[in-house]
């Protein structure tokens, strides 16, 4: 977590003042009774932010080897390709076992067991240990 947390804090900065600042602008255009500029501000802000996610989710998912570089990662602490495919399935397992399936919570802890025996899979760590037991 330590080294995710500066990713994830300059993702949601980027975020937040993208979005304040189109909610002022949009209010402000509100306030004067000019819809359409209000419309356009709100539109702006939101196709900003759809791009930036976008962006953000393409380096993520296609290169996290970059975003792992860039806050100091080493081989030791770069498992970020097993995590992630754990953290997709999840959703996806989620999605499917909660509004398909109607499990409710049990089929939430499903999506979580089946997503984390994932990383053992691809991590190698089911089948080499990062231990050694002498």
């Amino acid at each position: 977590m330590n080294m995710a947390s500066p990713i994830f804090n300059i993702i949601s900065c980027i975020g937040i003042l993208i979005a304040i600042g189109g909610i002022t602008l949009t209010a402000i255009s509100l306030g004067e009774q000019n819809k359409g500029k209000a419309n356009h501000y709100f539109n702006n802000a939101f196709y900003t932010l759809l791009m930036i996610a976008v962006v953000i989710f393409i380096m993520v998912v296609f290169f996290p080897h970059v975003l792992a570089r860039i806050v100091g990662e080493n081989s030791v602490l770069f498992p970020m390709v097993g995590n992630l495919l754990s953290v997709v399935l999840n959703i996806i397992l989620d999605l499917i076992f909660l509004c398909v399936f109607d499990m409710g919570i049990t089929g939430a802890a499903l999506a979580s067991d089946f997503g984390d025996f994932t990383v053992c899979l691809v991590d190698g760590e089911f089948f080499y240990p990062s231990f050694n037991v002498r």
